[in-house]
């Protein structure tokens, strides 16, 4: 795997790798609570995360989809921490029925110590565990996804004295708006999904979506998620490659995407 250039303050602040299979809810229960003794040892904090899905029902004759707040779903992931919510994660996996997940958080000041090397290193311990556990034998895909904070904090010097957030001097997508204005204000959402060149059927989404944090002010967050399909059944070293794929495609976009003024304010590596 080739080392492309780093940057010491990226403003990368989570790196997450997943795998996705088929698997029957029955074998995910009977094999979960083995799972988490597992993994007690290095991810011993223990906190689902719960999320309750409002389901959809149609008006017959209008044909318009309306909520149904009567029978919301409750979905709970597992989530196996080495630091709590409180705490700020630091390293996680997650693994809801037929999925994998490792979560690497991070903050600008760590771009030596947490690098793509560090995630696929730990993603490469435990997922041959994992397939092994639950008895997975064929991954349909895999996912990796950055998320970039564009901030006061990672971007200090793009805003202006009245404390606009020059957005268009930082990224190249999503600020060419045409007409005559000062800035872009909030609310911010847009998304663009583009099918790559290699491995087959893989695709790259960018995000843009404001940053929900007052004390941060005018803040986004900038995701870049590379999607490979999995059509054989890969083991796990084959899973990596194109785990290692999927990065150098995310590198190449993130130098693209960044203006030559914000990745020299990344401070790059000499």
């Amino acid at each position: 795997m080739t080392q492309p250039t780093y940057y010491l303050n990226p403003p990368i602040i989570e790196r997450v790798a997943s795998v996705y299979c088929e698997m029957s809810e029955e074998t995910f229960e009977s094999r979960l609570e083995d799972w988490q003794n597992m993994v007690r040892e290095d991810f011993p904090i223990v906190e689902p995360l719960k999320e309750w899905l409002i389901n959809f029902r149609e008006v017959t004759e209008e044909k318009i989809p309306v909520f149904d707040t009567t029978e919301p779903t409750l979905k709970i992931t597992p989530r196996f921490s080495r630091k709590s919510s409180k705490e700020g994660f630091d390293w996680s996996i997650r693994c809801p029925a037929g999925q994998f997940t490792v979560n690497m958080h991070s903050n600008p000041t760590q771009g030596q110590s947490r690098r793509y090397t560090h995630l696929r290193e730990e993603f490469a311990r435990w997922l041959p565990r994992w397939l092994q556990h639950f008895g997975v034998e064929k991954v349909h895909r895999i996912t990796l996804h950055y998320v970039n904070a564009l901030s006061h904090q990672t971007v200090p010097s793009f805003y202006d004295k009245a404390g606009n957030f020059l957005l268009g001097k930082v990224i190249t997508v999503f600020t060419q708006i045409p007409g005559e204005h000062e800035c872009l204000m909030p609310p911010l959402d847009c998304t663009a999904t583009v099918k790559l060149p290699s491995p087959p059927d893989s695709t790259l989404q960018l995000t843009v979506k404001d940053l929900l944090n007052p004390a941060l002010g005018p803040a986004v967050l900038l995701d870049f998620v590379v999607q490979i399909p999995v059509d054989s059944a890969a083991g796990a070293e084959q899973i990596i490659g194109l785990l290692d794929q999927a990065h150098e495609h995310i590198v190449k976009r993130f130098e693209l995407v960044f203006t030559p003024e914000a990745k020299a304010s990344f401070n790059p590596a000499a």
